[in-house]
């Protein structure tokens, strides 16, 4: 990474000399750097997609989990402790399942994590994959890729004005980004 902080700001430079600048910092990025940049950012969005898949799993399942797994839980002891005559069977039910939903959710948890991450990751793979080839088979012919007039188009009908996707290229405050 070291390496091409320098080449940023080279770009930056080449950037303010053109005269039809691409229309966002990644595909500045993607136009004008390497290929293991290309790669780096790949993995810098698989981290993110990762991140937020997990936080979001995180945040949702670990309350319905817990309550599903003691509720199934109660259901099946009762069910096999339903000959038994004893009094405190309720109690000694409500404590099993509740003592054993307590103990196996972290688990169930870290599986759902795993899972909606890699499901995440692949997802956003397939819907990138397009983009990726695209610039990389406008790169290898020698060719920058400027927009995507299809996404330039929906981005200016659909999206407010200081939103949506402009040709003015990276502005001062994209670029303090990496600075």
């Amino acid at each position: 990474m070291c390496q091409q902080v320098p080449q940023l700001q080279i770009i930056q430079q080449q950037k303010q000399q053109q005269t039809t600048p691409p229309n966002n910092l990644l595909a500045l990025l993607h136009n004008k750097c390497n290929p293991s940049l290309t790669q780096l950012l790949q993995h810098q969005l698989h981290h993110t997609v990762h991140s937020l898949s997990v936080g979001t799993t995180l945040i949702r399942c670990r309350e319905h989990l817990l309550l599903t797994i003691t509720n199934n839980l109660k259901t099946a002891f009762s069910a096999i402790l339903q000959r038994s005559t004893r009094p405190q069977r309720k109690e000694l039910v409500e404590q099993a399942a509740t003592l054993s939903a307590q103990e196996n959710v972290e688990p169930a948890c870290a599986f759902i994590h795993n899972t909606a991450a890699k499901k995440s990751i692949s997802e956003i793979d397939k819907r990138l994959a397009t983009e990726f080839y695209l610039r990389k088979h406008v790169r290898n012919k020698g060719r920058r890729y400027d927009y995507d007039p299809i996404v330039f188009a929906y981005q200016a009908d659909r999206m407010p004005e200081p939103i949506h996707l402009k040709m003015s290229g990276v502005t001062p405050q994209q670029a303090g980004v990496y600075e």
